[in-house]
């Protein structure tokens, strides 16, 4: 591609970046993945205007704590996946870096402002819902019949956010992380640039320290309930949600590897999708023990190892009937 169309895109996104980021944080991903991707392809320099826009965003929407988290967070995530497309690091390893880096920017860009004047995080989360949303919905449904009942769930949804702001942020992460994950191998073959090999979701699995993460993580949750700590529900839920959601993704794979290799019908993986899609959270219960499950059993592992095994008894066989028939 000629270094012209280079600029010319992007300086698109960083004129993009200036409108999106400052107002959807979910409409400047995709920017961001292609500026992420032009740093990894074209250069880094590619990624100043970009940068630029989200600086410049920041000083049109004010200097405020959760403004500031939001920009660092735009800006770390395309350098991230630029480190990682130039280096051709594992997927897992920029899936993570993404997830850690978007877990604490997405809940500090709600919550830097009340953390800093010493109120609850969730202060200005739930005075935006009273004031944009169950307020003035709270208004219109009391219109109609019933309309009270209807405005009163807003409200107690309300009493509920404390709970839900931090898993929430957290799922949102893990989806965003493997979006852009995938959104850039999108753009290479768009591009026509042979990305990094990915493995098989069906071989997919966590690494070894892994388990010693997930015990950590529970001692860590134990001390929050033991010293009383507030925003103990929020931090064990969040905590859950992503082990879970790790460990639900090494079941699942683990499922569709035992029917591939039971030579199971096309439509059962299929249904087991959806099945696991319309069933969430619930799914994640199952699918989580079925992947720790099989993270300390290995079975995948052995099973490729036997499959191997056998493989070569059957080739050396067959060349022992063949010297035995000509000699």
């Amino acid at each position: 591609m000629k270094k012209s169309y280079k600029i010319l895109f992007s300086a698109g996104a960083g004129l993009l970046a200036f409108p999106l980021s400052a107002f959807s944080q979910l409409l400047v991903m995709p920017l961001l993945g292609f500026a992420g991707f032009m740093g990894a392809q074209w250069g880094l320099g590619y990624l100043a205007p970009v940068i630029a826009g989200v600086l410049t965003s920041l000083l049109f929407t004010g200097l405020n704590a959760n403004a500031v988290c939001s920009c660092v967070m735009f800006i770390l995530i395309p350098l991230i996946i630029a480190v990682y497309g130039k280096k051709k690091l594992p997927h897992r390893y920029a899936a993570l870096a993404l997830l850690l880096v978007m877990s604490f920017g997405l809940y500090l860009s709600m919550t830097a402002s009340a953390i800093m004047r010493g109120a609850a995080p969730y202060e200005d989360v739930v005075n935006i819902w009273h004031e944009v949303v169950a307020e003035p919905m709270g208004s219109l449904f009391s219109a109609f019949p019933d309309g009270e009942e209807l405005g009163s769930v807003l409200y107690d949804f309300a009493d509920r956010l404390p709970d839900m702001l931090m898993w929430g942020c957290v799922l949102s992460a893990e989806f965003f992380a493997l979006g852009l994950i995938l959104f850039y191998r999108v753009l290479c073959k768009a591009f026509k640039i042979q990305p990094a090999p990915m493995a098989e979701f069906t071989l997919w699995r966590l690494p070894k320290s892994s388990m010693i993460g997930l015990g950590i993580s529970a001692l860590a949750v134990a001390a929050a309930y033991i010293f009383k700590l507030e925003g103990a529900n929020s931090f064990a839920f969040a905590i859950g949600i992503f082990w879970g959601s790790v460990f639900a993704c090494q079941g699942l794979a683990t499922l569709l590897f035992l029917f591939r290799a039971a030579k199971a019908p096309k439509v059962i993986p299929i249904l087991t999708i959806v099945l696991s899609a319309l069933s969430f959270p619930w799914s994640l219960a199952f699918l989580g023990i079925f992947g720790i499950r099989e993270q300390i059993s290995k079975r995948r592992q052995l099973f490729l190892k036997y499959a191997e095994e056998m493989k070569a008894r059957t080739g050396a066989e067959k060349r022992a009937e063949e010297y035995a028939k000509y000699g």
